[in-house]
């Protein structure tokens, strides 16, 4: 369990190290000079990338609400706990995404923090 997550912590942070350097290539291509630049497109970065994770879990939501799914699902051959447990994987897949964005997005509102509170 241990190896998971810090697997998935050295993931996160590296998919953040490549956002951020490439949001800082675009910060230079635009000019910016000032550290609270840079910073702020770390930010809008970051919260864009947590409403991502928040939008999978919403279209999770309105897929596993829809009654005519249950509905077509029930006329398979599976039973009802393999029909329930491809339904909780699909759950756990969906709030995957979004502990992944939020990693992914809390590193990158971490680092415009730091570049903020360094470059003053």
């Amino acid at each position: 369990m241990i190896k998971h997550i810090l697997g998935l912590l050295a993931k996160t942070f590296g998919i953040a190290a490549g956002i951020g350097a490439a949001v800082s290539l675009a910060g230079r291509l635009f000019g910016w000079v000032k550290a609270v630049q840079f910073a702020n497109g770390l930010y809008i970065a970051g919260i864009a990338l947590i409403g991502i994770g928040l939008l999978t879990i919403s279209g999770g939501y309105a897929q596993r609400g829809d009654f005519s799914i249950r509905y077509a699902e029930s006329a398979s051959q599976r039973t009802l706990m393999e029909r329930n447990q491809r339904w909780w994987s699909d759950t756990l897949q969906g709030y995957s995404m979004l502990i992944t964005f939020c990693l992914i997005g809390g590193f990158l509102i971490l680092a415009g923090v730091l570049v903020e509170f360094i470059g003053k």
